[in-house]
This record gives structure tokens, C-alpha cells and sequence, in this order.
């Protein structure tokens, strides 16, 4: 349940909506020094991110989404040549404690994630019985992380007379939001999300808050977290501005309502849950 919205799960005939935000050379390039100064992979600091986010949309301090992970361990000789499906979706849980700074909740994020990888070949389902609770997370951030030689397949001669002209994905997932995170050759995110469920436009917010949410990362990974702000400048206007009212900053929350009530009391106040205020 992210913003009040409840995704009821099932097979639906809408076409997947897809929306992408490519990350600029400065805050990549930013992710990546923070990821080195921090020993914390890119990945971790993207589901940190996606975290808050959900967190915030929900209004929760403890959250679980899905992740993909590769499901071929390194233990396993000769695993990287072996053909089949491996993948695994896998909960991932992140706790956001308001007193800890950024580099702690990442790093935190990074040693809880690194203690499960010798257990990703655990199935979904069992992991559901073995708790007792049936779905765990109804959104999914995956770091996609195998880089595409396009030149290489393009340009690396015929093949009995055959060469590859270019190379395409589609995918889609059941979820009702979905984030990728993948390197081709930078770093963007892109959201796959059930269109009878949000809108573009409510979507583009919510990327446009992880976006928000990661520079505030690299800004100042000492920083606290509850110092995040994930409104858009437009947002935060409209939820702290006055009407009528001059000089604001200067007096009192108790004198600024009093004066506001003065100037227009039928103004609308609070909006939540569908019911309004003046």
C-alpha cells in the first residue's frame, strides 16, 4: 500500500508503463566516490534509497521490497558457463532508525545484504512458509549489472554471412511498481509500473524522489537521515506557505494560524484521506 493506493495482485491486459531517468555524469560519478569511501556497493546505495522513499510513501520507518539477484554462486565451479535460469527474487528489508546518518544506514544496509548472499538460492515461496506470512513486498528494486557490448555485436564482422544490427529487451513484471537500476553505459533508472494502478505523472514523482533522495546521499553521507527531503521545491511551497500573510518566518506557528484565519478562514487547511479542512 504506497500513497493510500492498494495494489490487489492477478493477470491484467494493460500494457506496462515505462518511464526511464537517466542520472547525471556528476551525481554517477558522485555514487561512485561515495560507494568507495564508504566500501558499500552502487547497488546498496540504490536500495537505500528506493527504502526512504517507500518508507516515506507509506509512512513507515521498516519496509521490505523484492530484489533480482543472479542466483549462480562463486562456490559453485564453472557457474558463470552453466545454461539455465537461476534468478531469484529475493525481500530486502530496510529499517531506517532517524537518528542514524546516511553512511551508517548504508553501511548497515551493505553488512545485512552481504551476511544473506550464501542463502539467495533460497526460493521465494520458502521463505514465505518458513515465516508464516504470505506476499512480503509489492514493489521491486533491481540492479541490473551485466553491461552490453553493443559495438562489439554490431561491428564484429558477418557471421555466414548474418551480423547482428542492433540488440533490444522487453520485460515487464506482475508487480505493480518496479525499479531498475541499470549501466548501459550509465547509470539510469527506469520504472516499469501497472498503469491501471498509477498514472505517468505519479510515477515521474516518485523517481524524480529517488533522485532527490541519492543526491542527498553523496551531498553529505555524514548528514542525518531524517534531514532527507524527498518534496519537490513546488511541493514544499505549497505545504509551507501562508496565504496572506507577510513576514511569516518571524513570528510564531500559533500567531501565523491566527493571522491566516483572519485573511480567508474558509481556506483550506488539511487535505487527507479524501477529506478536507478549513
Amino acid at each position: 500500500n504506497v500513497a493510500g493506493i492498494e495494489w490487489p495482485f492477478g493477470f491484467h491486459d494493460d500494457e506496462p508503463g515505462d518511464i526511464t531517468v537517466d542520472l547525471s555524469d556528476q551525481l554517477l560519478d558522485a555514487m561512485n566516490q561515495c560507494s568507495r569511501d564508504l566500501g558499500v556497493t552502487v547497488n546498496t546505495i540504490v536500495q537505500a534509497a528506493w527504502g526512504i522513499v517507500l518508507g516515506r510513501l507509506t509512512g513507515r520507518d521498516d519496509v521490505v521490497f523484492g530484489t533480482t539477484v543472479s542466483g549462480r554462486p562463486p562456490q559453485v565451479s564453472g557457474i558463470e558457463a552453466m545454461l539455465g535460469l537461476f534468478i531469484n527474487t529475493l525481500p530486502v528489508r530496510v529499517r531506517v532508525d532517524a537518528t542514524d546518518t546516511i553512511a551508517a544506514l548504508l553501511e548497515r544496509i551493505q553488512t545485512e545484504q552481504t551476511g544473506l548472499l550464501d542463502h539467495h538460492y533460497v526460493g521465494l515461496t520458502d521463505i514465505q512458509q518458513g515465516i508464516g506470512q504470505g506476499t512480503l513486498f509489492d514493489t521491486l528494486m533491481v540492479y541490473e549489472s551485466y553491461p552490453l557490448d553493443r559495438e562489439a555485436l554490431t561491428k564484429g564482422g558477418d557471421i555466414e554471412g548474418l551480423r547482428v544490427l542492433d540488440v533490444t529487451s522487453n520485460d515487464a513484471t506482475h508487480y505493480p511498481l518496479a525499479i531498475v537500476a541499470m549501466t548501459d553505459p550509465r547509470l539510469h533508472l527506469t520504472a516499469k509500473f501497472r498503469k491501471d494502478l498509477f498514472t505517468d505523472a505519479e510515477v515521474e514523482h516518485i523517481m524524480g524522489r529517488i533522485v532527490r533522495v541519492l543526491e542527498a546521499f553523496v551531498a553529505n553521507p555524514q548528514a542525518p537521515v531524517a534531514g532527507i527531503d524527498i518534496l519537490e521545491p513546488a511541493e514544499l511551497e505549497a505545504m509551507t506557505s501562508v496565504v496572506g500573510v507577510e513576514d511569516a518566518p518571524t513570528a510564531l506557528l500559533p500567531e501565523i494560524f491566527a493571522q491566516s484565519v483572519a485573511v480567508d478562514p474558509e481556506h483550506t487547511a488539511l487535505v487527507a484521506n479524501g477529506a478536507e479542512l478549513t
